[in-house]
This record gives structure tokens, sequence and C-alpha cells, in this order.
């Protein structure tokens, strides 16, 4: 029996460039958002704000880039961690923390 669904390309990248590429995604959504990555996910957690597909994608490739930066940081033995990898104390998000808004700009 033959799938129906094509199979999605694999692609192999350097470990340098994936961050990288994680790095531009994450800061571009910051901008996008006016708002820390550390910050969104506090307030999309405390239930202040509706996490859509696009805010999950985006802080679940912040997620990845922080296990890839402590990865090459302490290598393979450490495993991973749960710590971010940028701290803030300003809530940058203050436009958007009523619950269930968003705030796009293109």
């Amino acid at each position: 029996m033959t799938s129906l669904a094509p199979r999605a390309p694999v692609r192999s990248e350097p470990m340098e460039q994936t961050i990288h590429r994680l790095e531009t995604f994450v800061s571009r959504m910051e901008r996008r958002y006016e708002c820390a990555s550390d910050v969104m996910y506090a307030e999309i957690k405390a239930g202040r704000i509706r996490e859509t597909a696009e805010v999950s994608r985006w802080l679940g490739e912040y997620r990845v880039l922080g296990e890839l930066r402590q990865f090459t940081e302490n290598g393979p033995e450490t495993g991973s961690t749960s710590k971010t990898t940028r701290t803030s104390t300003t809530d940058v998000c203050a436009r958007s923390t009523k619950k269930g808004s968003s705030k796009k700009t293109t």
C-alpha cells in the first residue's frame, strides 16, 4: 500500500546554520509582536494571551534554539535544560496582555 501524502524533504545543515536560521526567525517574531519570547511564553502560560498556531511555532522554535545553544556550549552529556536563553524582567508585551488578543503587523 502506498502513502497518499508526499514526504517532506529532509534537510541537513550545520548546527551553526540551524542556530542562525532559528535566531533570525525568533528575532523576526519578537519584532512582529513587539514582545520578547520569554515574556510571550509567560503571558500565554498565565492565560493573558491566546496561543495561535503562529505563536506556537515561534515559541517551539525559541525552545529548540535554547536547547541547541545549550548543546553547543556544554556538549551532549548535559542533556536538555528548562532554562531560557535570555532573561527579561521588563514586560514588553504590555500592549497585548488582554486575553485573546494578538498583535500582528506586516
